[in-house]
């Protein structure tokens, strides 16, 4: 994807597999989703507050790191603040199946309890242990 940064979290995971499926199911429900202008002006705020991190005396150097590892574009990330502030109501189905092509095309990685990651392992191309 030209721009296209996507990170997923979850914390202790004891269903991997599941995760990993809502996840990839996403865009469904973004196309299906009643969504109102309330919830695309919260988005847009939630948005551009994680596209334009603090810059807090911890907050810099993280941010510089993830940037590094991640590689990310900062002329990429300037111009997707930009686009932020420009969303509408009407970019519902776009923006579902921009995440659909997102995910047809993204790296997953999960870290966490082996012993859970093993009991799943056949819905990963590799996994690494890390001693």
């Amino acid at each position: 994807m030209n721009n296209g940064y996507l990170m997923a979290y979850s914390f202790s995971d004891p269903n991997i597999g599941k995760s990993l499926e809502v996840l990839r199911s996403f865009p469904d429900y973004l196309a299906d989703a009643q969504i109102d202008e309330t919830d695309i002006k919260g988005y847009i705020l939630s948005a551009f507050a994680t596209a334009n991190r603090p810059s807090g005396i911890l907050e810099k150097p993280l941010y510089a790191m993830e940037i590094l590892i991640c590689g990310y574009d900062l002329e990429k990330i300037a111009a997707l603040s930009n686009q932020i502030k420009t969303t509408f109501l009407v970019d519902q189905k776009e923006a579902a199946d921009y995440f659909r092509r997102l995910l047809d095309h993204c790296s997953m990685a999960t870290t966490g309890n082996a012993n859970a990651i093993q009991a799943e392992k056949e819905i990963f191309d590799q996994v690494i242990d890390f001693p």
